[in-house]
């Protein structure tokens, strides 16, 4: 039937179990089968180690015919030519948490430094853009995303790019967490440098937990205490220079701000 519901699910697992000798077959389904079928080879395909190169032009085919779960399987291919694909996939159709997005997460430091570089826009910026390639980078595991750091700090302090991306460049970082906490000092230069990018460094500061973000956050309470205080806590034992100002909305007259 149309869609994938749990007899689907349950014929995929069965098929993934033969894992790349399934390929050819589930591959001439693409272009051979009924819509359902294809759909549901597309669904399979996702889920198999050691596709190929040779399958990508008929992964990327089905991809362009429409094929909505299909953008895994061309990520296993894991080629230069699958990346591009995938970015360029990205491009037209900036939206978050799709199956193109997961894919480009999963391929880690294969497609970090390409991402990167859809912040080194000049011009007429796409805005849904870079806020999905911010997305893309924070869902990366582990180690995967670092290596891009000190070419995003590069683009957010080069004035030759649009001050928008440079701005998303920041919280780009700022997306990776607790792992770029090394570079808060490369954060308050850029602020130091481009008063511009004030806003985006104090986000980004906050959200990597550093203890450099509590300036800015004290200097928020006043005006949005709801939001500063969350942010605060998060901050965990890196924010405790701002208990004695915090101490003080525990006489608040807003009972939800106490």
């Amino acid at each position: 039937a149309h869609g994938i519901g749990p007899e689907e699910v349950k014929l995929a697992e069965t098929v993934q179990k033969y894992g790349v000798e399934a390929v050819p077959y589930l591959v001439k389904l693409l272009v051979d089968g009924t819509t359902n079928a294809r759909q549901l080879a597309g669904y399979t395909l996702r889920d198999i180690d050691g596709l190929k190169p040779e399958y990508l032009p008929a992964l990327i085919r089905a991809r362009r015919r429409g094929d909505g779960w299909i953008p895994p399987a061309i990520a296993r291919v894991g080629t230069p030519e699958a990346v591009e694909f995938l970015i360029s996939d990205l491009r037209q159709d900036p939206d978050t948490n799709t199956q193109v997005t997961w894919s480009l997460s999963s391929l880690g430091s294969k497609a970090a430094p390409l991402l990167a570089e859809l912040f080194a826009c000049t011009g007429q910026c796409d805005k849904e853009l870079l806020r999905a390639t911010v997305h893309v980078l924070s869902e990366m595991k582990g180690d995967a995303p670092l290596g891009v750091v000190p070419r995003l700090l590069q683009i957010a302090g080069d004035a030759r790019y649009d001050l928008q991306a440079r701005r998303y460049a920041v919280v780009a970082i700022g997306g990776l967490g607790e792992r770029v906490q090394a570079f808060a000092p490369q954060l308050n230069g850029l602020k130091k440098a481009d008063a511009a990018l004030e806003d985006a460094v104090d986000q980004s500061l906050a959200t990597i937990g550093s203890p450099d973000a509590v300036p800015a956050l004290l200097r928020q309470l006043p005006i949005d205490p709801e939001d500063a205080l969350a942010r605060i806590s998060r901050l965990q034992k890196n924010g405790m220079a701002a208990g004695p100002v915090v101490l003080n909305y525990l006489q608040d007259r807003r009972w939800d701000i106490r």
